[in-house]
């Protein structure tokens, strides 16, 4: 006997119901008793541990006047929480970038969030995560300096071979990274980017390396910079910003890379910036 529309329909979506339920039962089943050791734990414990550093990285993630947290990494943090049906704790013990690597690396934390860059000396440490996002470095250079090396051809000449004072921030991947990509000249550290940029302008160093989104957000938030300081975005030189995993923890970074999977462009770099600069 032929069935009715109707009884399609009906009958369809006791089928569909049954391939939800055996979702869901597969779903806790991935986290639950029977779930990897890493996962496990963290499931007992009810708590997923996260290293952040304890400066402001807006709109990464910024304290606020009562103590919490806010900002696009710590709502990225929840929604991973809310994945795995734990309550996220953040640890903002972590004084510098590669502090928050440490972190992790120790057990004392189970994961770091924290616009962090992969470098061949941190995959040593840790696991990182699939990149949320990519951005190209950039450098902010004293434009007279720049084009005195270059004795009259294009900037880009001197650029490339660069052998004067570069600043970046201490403990940061922009250390591993001027060290690799510019051995002739002398890398000097500063405690915060602040601290960089005012250093560029006080002539003590000859141009800063960062990524395309903090360069972006100095031209932007202090236009006049353009006079005396150019800059230029290394299209072949890229950041992949990921989270920390800890050495042990395959299947937490399995779940955490089908995560990013499941929220592509959750990070947008236009949209992030417009984040940083409007607020």
């Amino acid at each position: 006997m032929t069935a009715s529309p109707g009884r399609h329909w009906r009958m369809l979506v006791g089928a569909l119901g049954i391939v939800f339920l055996s979702s869901a039962l597969l779903s806790g089943m991935a986290v639950g008793a029977d779930a990897p050791p890493d996962l496990r734990a963290i499931k007992e414990k009810g708590v997923l541990r996260i290293a952040i550093t304890n400066f402001d990285i807006p709109p990464f993630h910024v304290r606020q006047p009562d103590g919490t947290y806010a900002g696009k990494d710590i709502q990225f943090a929840r929604q991973l929480g809310d994945a795995l049906k734990v309550r996220i704790v953040f640890d903002d013990t972590p004084t510098t970038f590669d502090g928050v690597v440490d972190a992790v690396a120790s057990g004392r934390d189970d994961i770091g969030l924290s616009k962090l860059s992969q470098t061949y000396d941190r995959i040593a440490g840790v696991r990182f995560s699939s990149p949320y996002l990519t951005l190209q470095h950039a450098l902010i250079y004293n434009r007279k300096t720049i084009a005195g090396l270059a004795k009259g051809g294009p900037p880009e000449n001197a650029l490339r071979d660069f052998a004067g004072r570069i600043g970046v921030i201490e403990a940061s991947a922009y250390v591993d990274f001027a060290t690799d990509d510019y051995p002739k000249a002398q890398v000097v550290p500063f405690a915060t980017w602040g601290a960089t940029i005012q250093a560029l302008k006080d002539g003590k160093i000859d141009m800063v390396y960062r990524d395309e989104f903090e360069t972006r957000t100095v031209l932007i938030q202090d236009p006049a910079i353009h006079v005396e300081y150019g800059v230029a975005v290394l299209s072949d030189r890229r950041s992949f910003l990921a989270m920390a995993v800890c050495d042990s923890c395959a299947k937490l970074e399995e779940f955490i890379n089908y995560f990013i999977a499941q929220h592509p462009g959750a990070y947008d770099l236009d949209r992030i910036l417009t984040m940083h600069v409007t607020n």
